[in-house]
């Protein structure tokens, strides 16, 4: 009995794995059609030049629909150095651009557009210097699409770009006129040291404040990607069989169908890393986003293979009965998911199931592939314990 009950959270675990693969693969393709993390990239770097250039979209709007689409705080710098200069446009138009309701606190606007467009010069300019040195190019004319620069890199490129008048420093001081704490902290640090080390202290301090920058954004961006996470699991849960108290009841009632969940549970738990690790920092992420992505989805394709013997896929046939139409070949319209969504909802024991299973979700695949190890691992202990009784009986 108490080997069948744990047969049932695993089967229960297993279903949630499966759907956590799905949808850290939808949120993958969602982040590469997007563009996101080098778009949090360069507003990270933007950040640095001047502080009030790009504050970081917190609200739900912002963080859902104005930074993933609408564009205008897309700091991001085209392939080409000549593509844009101190009075170029912005790369996408909108001076009344809903963006504005960025903050970091309520009372907190964006700064205006002429301040963007100087950052983004600065940004343009710095690319120019910065892409013999990293890997992610985007192709002639296009914008950006770095998601990764190392610090040394990135410093490198500053000195290149400020350091053109007869005192580097100096220059490099002048380059961060905007960010008065990121000024001082160079003048400081090249106070303290010996004339010919003044260049190397002064790339020190800038290394130190982009890994600085980068950290915090990659510990926002993570944040952030909870939020966009739970708005994909919602229709996620409401579209599929997602009730984990019936998937619970099944489990318990159906042996054959315990048995296979362990079976499929075994087949991800005996391979050390079963899918790629939720991407959820802005500048620690692979060099080719696309390869990242097609390895995502291949993962979830070849976990819901697994899933046969689940009814873990889209509510097709529950969704034409919601509003009267029945059989395998009734068709499914628009019109069939308003009713079939209130229905679940209206279905107290469904919403629970429902509603535990988009908890769960939140965990990531990476939280739930773990826990079916472990628990496989506690039902191979049982299983010996139980064998060796009997044997010794």
């Amino acid at each position: 009995m108490q080997s069948d009950l744990l047969d049932v959270v695993i089967g229960v675990v297993f279903v949630w794995f499966l759907l956590s693969v799905v949808l850290s693969a939808l949120h993958e393709g969602l982040a590469l059609l997007t563009h996101a993390r080098a778009k949090h990239l360069w507003l990270g770097i933007g950040r640095l030049i001047d502080p009030d250039a790009g504050l970081l979209p917190i609200k739900l709007a912002d963080v859902a629909w104005r930074m993933p689409f609408w564009g205008s705080l897309d700091l991001r710098p085209k392939s080409e150095s000549e593509a844009a200069d101190d009075g170029a446009p912005s790369t996408t138009e909108g001076a009344n651009a809903v963006t504005d309701h960025f903050s970091d606190r309520p009372s907190r606007k964006l700064a205006g557009d002429e301040v963007k467009r100087a950052v983004r010069a600065k940004n343009q300019r710095l690319y120019g210097a910065l892409a013999p040195r990293v890997t992610d190019v985007a192709a002639p004319g296009r914008l950006s699409k770095a998601t990764h620069v190392p610090p040394a890199a990135y410093s490198a490129a500053v000195l290149e770009v400020a350091g053109t008048g007869a005192d580097v420093v100096d220059d490099l001081a002048a380059y961060f006129e905007k960010n008065p704490a990121l000024r001082s902290a160079i003048e400081r640090a090249t106070a303290a040291v010996d004339i010919p080390e003044r260049v190397q202290a002064a790339r020190g301090v800038v290394e130190r404040w982009f890994e600085r920058e980068m950290d915090q954004l990659s510990r926002f961006y993570r944040r952030q990607t909870r939020k966009i996470l739970l708005l994909i699991a919602i229709p996620l849960v409401l579209l599929t069989h997602a009730n984990a108290i019936d998937t619970f009841s099944d489990l318990r009632r159906d042996a054959s169908l315990r048995q296979a969940a362990v079976t499929a549970a075994a087949a991800v738990e005996g391979v050390d890393s079963f899918c790629p690790s939720d991407a959820t920092t802005a500048s620690s992420v692979p060099a080719d986003p696309i390869a990242a992505a097609g390895e995502e989805l291949t993962c979830a394709r070849d976990v819901l293979d697994r899933a046969t013997q689940f009814r873990v896929g889209l509510a097709w046939q529950e969704l034409k009965s919601a509003s009267g139409a029945t059989g395998a070949d009734a068709e499914l319209t628009p019109g069939d998911v308003g009713p079939y969504v209130g229905n679940a909802l209206g279905d107290d024991w469904g919403f629970i199931g429902r509603t535990l299973t988009l908890i769960a979700l939140m965990f990531g695949a990476q939280f739930w592939f773990d826990a079916l190890r472990r628990l496989m691992g506690l039902r191979k202990t049982i299983r010996g314990g139980a064998d060796g009784g009997g044997a010794s009986g």
